[in-house]
């Protein structure tokens, strides 16, 4: 008696995309992240700042640049493989590492200029303060 679920097995070797699923969830995982990747990004606001914080495990703080342009934040970062270290032999390569980038479009009324950029157990932490709301100002009405 033929197993009922042979020849599904055998249409799916014949799918291309199939195939791929099969190979990204098999025990040896193809290469996927060389390129630029997004890091996870948290955005929070509270009466003082906004705050944005960035995941970026293993990079060391030399390797991140932030700037500041047109009221997008940009920030780059690059995690070096240990791959390429000569006299080892991989078995598993799982982690990530390449050029990661994310640029994020600031809203009005921050204070740019006072960013605080702090670094801690792989989270970039930027700190933008909101600027003091202008006061209106009162014009005089003099009678003639």
């Amino acid at each position: 008696m033929r197993h009922p679920h042979r020849n599904a097995l055998v249409a799916r070797r014949g799918d291309p995309f199939a195939r791929l699923i099969d190979r990204f969830f098999s025990d040896q995982l193809p290469e996927l992240f060389t390129t630029d990747q997004l890091p996870r990004t948290n955005i929070a606001e509270d009466d003082a700042a906004l705050t944005v914080s960035l995941e970026m495990p293993g990079v060391d703080e030399s390797d991140i640049d932030v700037q500041l342009e047109d009221n997008q934040l940009l920030v780059r970062a690059e995690r070096k493989s240990e791959t390429e270290e000569s006299g080892k032999t991989w078995h598993r390569v799982e982690q990530r590492y390449g050029s990661m980038s994310r640029t994020i479009a600031l809203p009005k009324g921050l204070q740019a200029d006072a960013i605080e950029a702090v670094y801690k157990r792989g989270v970039l932490t930027l700190t933008i303060p909101k600027a003091e709301a202008e006061k209106p100002t009162r014009i005089e009405i003099k009678s003639e």
